[in-house]
């Protein structure tokens, strides 16, 4: 227990050993022999961080999708001797840039993953653990998007 010259009461340590706020008096680095950082929920911390980008580009790659096909979806659906109310090619175009939008989100969540990954220490990755694997899956879903936008243009 630490006396907090700025709060004026004891503090006690959570069942993880980890003081619930750092306490200036006792150093925001240790607590117990353990750094705040020495802790593998940092790991999972940045790969629930990634899984959120990834889901994000895919929600992205998919309604950019969507959109691209609409135009095709309005003309089929159009009587035939209509004039043409819409440009199939906007809607094509939106969402290519959508869909690529999606990869590069995709792309860029698994190079910073991975950028992080490598600053991490020993005690800091789970024990069993492949942290390469999310980064995997970022990158296949990077480049599928990227594979949908080249058959969305061609």
């Amino acid at each position: 227990m630490c006396r907090c010259r700025f709060r004026e009461r004891e503090h006690s340590l959570n069942q993880y050993g980890i003081l619930p706020t750092p306490c200036p008096d006792m150093g925001a680095t240790k607590v117990d022999g353990m750094s705040y950082l020495d802790d593998p929920r940092v790991y999972f911390a940045a790969e629930r961080t990634l899984l959120a980008w990834i889901r994000t580009g895919i929600t992205t790659i998919g309604l950019g999708f969507v959109v691209a096909k609409f135009g095709i979806f309005l003309r089929y659906i159009a009587p035939h001797d209509a004039i043409p109310a819409n440009k199939p090619e906007l809607s094509l175009a939106i969402g290519t840039v959508m869909v690529v939008l999606g990869a590069l989100t995709c792309l860029g969540a698994a190079i910073q993953f991975q950028r992080f990954v490598k600053t991490l220490s020993e005690k800091e990755l789970p024990p069993h653990w492949f942290p390469f694997v999310a980064g995997w899956i970022a990158y296949a879903m990077a480049m599928s998007g990227i594979a949908m936008a080249i058959y969305l243009v061609l």
